[in-house]
């Protein structure tokens, strides 16, 4: 049986039907993720761990289809972090 015969035709309404439950399925999965009040109260504990949590997110969402990228962008900006600490600290 050829692969292509079992999915249905652009434009159908049962391939709007499967798309539409796709959708609500992944939203569903996706919303108990989301935990805004974390957050927002890791504003009010110190600025290096917002920045880089705040900066995580926002990246994830920009580069929504690569969410790969997002996490590197969290990654470089923890490096960035400890390298200006550890200047900090060493006369």
């Amino acid at each position: 049986m050829d692969a292509t015969a079992a999915r249905p035709p652009p434009g159908s309404v049962r391939g709007e039907s499967l798309a539409a439950v796709l959708g609500a399925t992944v939203i569903a999965a996706v919303a108990t993720l989301l935990k805004p009040r974390p957050m927002l109260e890791l504003g009010s504990l110190k600025t290096a761990p917002a920045v880089i949590g705040w900066g995580t997110f926002v990246a994830t969402l920009a580069l929504a289809p690569r969410v790969e990228l997002g996490v590197l962008v969290g990654i470089g900006l923890h490096g960035l972090f400890v390298g200006v600490r550890r200047l900090r600290r060493d006369p």
